[in-house]
This record gives structure tokens, C-alpha cells and sequence, in this order.
């Protein structure tokens, strides 16, 4: 549902479910209709949340002559991998914990994702993290991503052969 709180601003909160899961999606954002008294530039604020999974989005959404713009950041936090595996319907491979953190820039039809760093904790121990960014998210343009995992946690193996697999940067 979504409900007109002051004459420029369009309040969200609605519940559904995707592949078996509830969700709740909560918010407001600026009300650009053609017959709105709206700013042309005014915050927006979405916070999604399924089990074990939340994610908030919160910037300014602009209304300018090429179209809407969008300058926010995306922070999407869990608590379980295994939940969001489960959530899309994949198999259960992998525990821990993980976050996603976007910054997006631009207009909407050409929307950029200016730094983008994901970092995953598994349940043994591993960490993986992945940054970048994308130029233009819907043509898939100018991509840019860096790698890096830690496999096995400083000192653990550590002198017990003459092979020291302290952990390394991959990029």
C-alpha cells in the first residue's frame, strides 16, 4: 500500500512474500505526479527486511528535465548466507554472515554504482570481499571489480610445514 503523507511525499509499507518468505518493505520518498506541489529534489527512504536479511536505502531522489535522478547509498546487511540461499530457491552451501554496501550516483536510466563492496564471513572462518563499481548498472558498462579472500585466519597455519599459507590479497 502506499499512502500520501504531506502533499509531497508518497509514504510506503507494504508486506508480501517472494519464493515462500515473508517481507516487510517500509518508507517514503518524494511525490513527483504531475499534480504534486513536490520539491524537485527531496529525500527518499526504504528499509526492506526478510529473515535474516535487511536493507536500506536512503539519498535524494531529483526530478530534473532528462528524468530522475538518484544519489543514495544501499546498505544490505544478513546475519545468514544460509537464509538468503534459501530465499533464492539455491542450495545451502555455504554459513556465515555477510554485508553489501552500494553507492549509487546518477540518473535513473543510467544509473552508476560509484563503489560497491560486498564482504562475506563464513561460518569457518574465510572471508571473502569484492569491490567496485559500474558505470551504468542497466548496460552493464564500465565494470571494475577487485577481488580478495582470506582462507586461512593469521597464525593458524603458520609453522607447521616449511609452506607458509598466511593469507594474501587476490586481485
Amino acid at each position: 500500500s502506499a499512502e500520501t503523507e504531506p502533499a509531497d511525499r508518497v509514504s510506503v509499507d507494504a508486506k508480501g512474500s517472494l519464493n515462500g518468505q515473508a517481507f516487510t518493505l517500509t518508507g517514503s520518498l518524494p511525490d513527483f505526479s504531475p499534480s504534486a506541489e513536490a520539491k524537485r529534489e527531496d529525500d527518499v527512504s526504504l528499509k526492506l527486511a526478510f529473515k535474516g536479511i535487511e536493507a536500506g536505502l536512503h539519498g535524494r531522489l531529483s526530478q530534473a528535465a532528462g528524468g530522475p535522478t538518484l544519489t543514495a547509498r544501499l546498505d544490505v546487511e544478513s546475519q545468514s548466507i544460509g537464509d538468503i540461499q534459501d530465499l533464492l530457491k539455491l542450495a545451502r552451501v555455504a554459513e556465515g554472515a555477510g554485508t553489501l554496501g552500494l553507492v549509487l550516483d546518477g540518473p535513473l536510466a543510467k544509473l552508476a554504482i560509484g563503489s560497491a563492496k560486498l564482504v562475506i564471513e563464513t561460518a569457518d572462518d574465510r572471508r571473502y570481499v569484492a569491490e567496485g563499481r559500474i558505470a551504468n548498472i542497466w548496460s552493464i558498462e564500465g565494470i571494475d571489480v577487485g577481488f580478495a579472500a582470506t582462507l586461512v585466519q593469521p597464525g593458524t597455519a603458520k609453522n607447521r610445514s616449511g609452506f607458509d599459507p598466511a593469507p594474501r590479497s587476490i586481485k
